[in-house]
């Protein structure tokens, strides 16, 4: 939720904050009613949003290019080959040592 709730913020509002629009945009996008699961953390006047901008900033690009919810499955199954690239790289050095 707080990936992609920063990633939409990013993306179609141009900051890093939680806003309205934010929560609007959440909503449309379907997955969950509520954006269950942002981390929080208390500071001493209450709780707070802490936020993770690297994946988010990852996903723009991805999500700009093929909108919202393909942009997110092409990002994420790029990481994944990349890792699979890294491991195998990885493994053959070990292999050929």
């Amino acid at each position: 939720t707080n990936f992609v709730m920063q990633a939409q913020s990013l993306l179609h509002g141009g900051n890093l904050t939680y806003d309205a629009d934010d929560l609007r945009r959440w909503t449309e996008f379907g997955w969950a009613a509520k954006p269950y699961g942002l981390f929080f953390r208390t500071v001493e006047d209450g709780w707070t949003f802490a936020k993770q901008y690297g994946y988010s900033a990852y996903l723009v690009p991805f999500m700009w290019i093929f909108g919202d919810v393909t942009g997110i499955a092409v990002g994420n199954a790029v990481l994944l080959a990349l890792t699979v690239a890294i491991v195998v790289a990885a493994l053959l050095v070990m292999i050929a040592n």
